[in-house]
């Protein structure tokens, strides 16, 4: 085992200086890296531009990743390669802070994965793993961006891009910072604050138990990034910190919306999007992921009674962001903190099919941590650390294994964020710089957190 984490670890070091070598410099005189973004679709199509700030799919999420490898190696390099690369959002952020009245006439996410939550979180983990008291100190300036107005206007209050997202963030930030801002909050104070919106959004659709919509006027989704898997986790997580029976009700209820997509005989949890999709006709523009995506629930057209196919047999999703891995990682992870018992074993069965699956996966598919194998390799590494399974650890070490041969025979890993079209693709959750955090994280797994959870 111990010889596969060093070969894991040459390739993550490998990676990490293929993604500094593509940097490209800007006009100011600082460092940036182009790369794809879009669906590849005709109402989303594929273009290839600069980053933008986040650490989903931006600059932050590539500091991170040079960040870690500077951490694992004690490359110096890396580590000004990653300052160098962070410090022009710092300085927006830090213009930010210094006028709070223009920052209030700006729209901007709050997410733990895209939004102000996601600087903030790169912010902190780059200026604890490179032992920068200054970088750590701006984390906790910028939660003056999270205002209760700010936070009181998310309406996509999922991990990736909203409320629940920003809620673990602060948490992580309260347990080094735990102090107040200028504004006199702490970042317990704005966890709570988050909280209290994910309370005002959750409602009951269909019948289902209370749950989150993914946003105004389509219906919740059971996963991680996008749905009440990972919104749940995170109430579970504030009221550990901050015990509140509103926010323990809220999150059970949650936990009981995706209980209600379980199926036994798969060992896994299906997906609400092709059941609601076979009530509809198809979308007059674009295709279906388009409109999840960007579209409006008036422009569906309902089937007539009787005429609904047969759900997609995608119905049973197998990725962190959607599938069965992430509704498993957090409940996994929580189970001392729901209290409830019968979730033990459904939850180690899923872990266990997706192990199964790990066993078999690497030929095909992407391998970015989002949408493909390196969130499934990441699952059940962070699963097995904290259950200390053996066999969920080794399944994490073969998948990676293999997609790491794969690449070499196909000179390149396959990436989501680059939809097939070839183009280089430096991002952290969909892109190459994902690819090589997870491998550092398995060849180090004691000195890089899991991001999928935001610790």
């Amino acid at each position: 085992m111990e010889e596969n984490q060093e070969i894991l670890l040459r390739e993550g070091v490998r990676i990490a200086e293929e993604v500094r070598e593509r940097r490209v410099r800007t006009r100011e005189g600082s460092f940036t890296w182009i790369g794809p973004a879009g669906y590849g679709t005709e109402l989303i199509p594929l273009v290839v531009r600069q980053l933008g700030p986040h650490l989903y799919d931006g600059i932050t999420g590539v500091s991170l990743f040079l960040a870690a490898a500077a951490r694992v190696t004690g490359d110096d390099s890396f580590r000004r390669d990653a300052l160098d690369a962070l410090a022009p959002l710092r300085r927006k952020v830090a213009d930010l802070v210094r006028d709070p009245e223009r920052a209030s006439r700006l729209r901007f996410q709050i997410g733990g994965l895209m939004g102000a939550a996601s600087w903030i979180y790169g912010f902190l983990k780059i200026g604890e793993w490179l032992d920068d008291t200054e970088l750590v100190a701006d984390a906790h300036c910028a939660t003056t961006l999270l205002t209760p107005e700010r936070i009181a206007q998310d309406d996509l209050v999922r991990v990736q891009t909203g409320a629940a997202g920003a809620l673990l963030v602060l948490l992580a930030l309260h347990r080094k910072v735990p102090e107040a801002n200028a504004r006199g909050a702490t970042p317990l104070d704005i966890a709570r604050e988050c909280g209290r919106q994910l309370l005002a959004r959750q409602v009951a659709f269909a019948g289902f138990p209370p749950a989150w919509l993914l946003s105004p006027g389509k219906p919740p989704l059971a996963g991680f990034s996008y749905g009440a898997a990972g919104i749940a986790y995170a109430l579970l997580r504030l009221d550990e910190a901050s015990p509140d029976p509103k926010i323990r009700k809220a999150a059970m209820e949650g936990l009981s919306f995706v209980d209600s997509l379980y199926s036994a005989e798969h060992r896994s949890w299906r997906d609400v999007r092709p059941f609601f999709q076979a009530r509809y006709e198809d979308p007059p523009q674009g295709t279906w992921r388009d409109w999840w995506a960007s579209g409006k629930p008036e422009d569906l057209v309902p089937r007539k009674p009787g005429h609904e196919p047969e759900p997609a047999a995608s119905e049973l999703p197998v990725s962190w962001c959607h599938g069965a891995p992430g509704i498993a990682l957090g409940r996994i992870v929580a189970l001392h903190l729901a209290g409830r018992p019968q979730d033990r074993e459904r939850v180690e069965a899923a872990l266990d099919r997706t192990a199964d699956l790990a066993e078999r996966m690497g030929d095909s598919g992407p391998d970015d941590v989002c949408c493909g194998h390196m969130g499934r390799v990441e699952v059940l590494l962070a699963a097995a650390q904290r259950q200390r399974c053996e066999r969920w650890e080794r399944a994490a070490l073969t998948l990676a294994g293999r997609i790491v041969r794969r690449a070499r025979v196909e000179s390149g890993y396959q990436l989501s964020a680059a939809r097939g079209s070839g183009h280089f693709a430096p991002s952290l959750f969909q892109g190459l710089s994902g690819v090589g955090y997870g491998l550092l994280r398995l060849a180090r797994p004691e000195a890089l957190p899991c991001l999928l959870l935001l610790d």
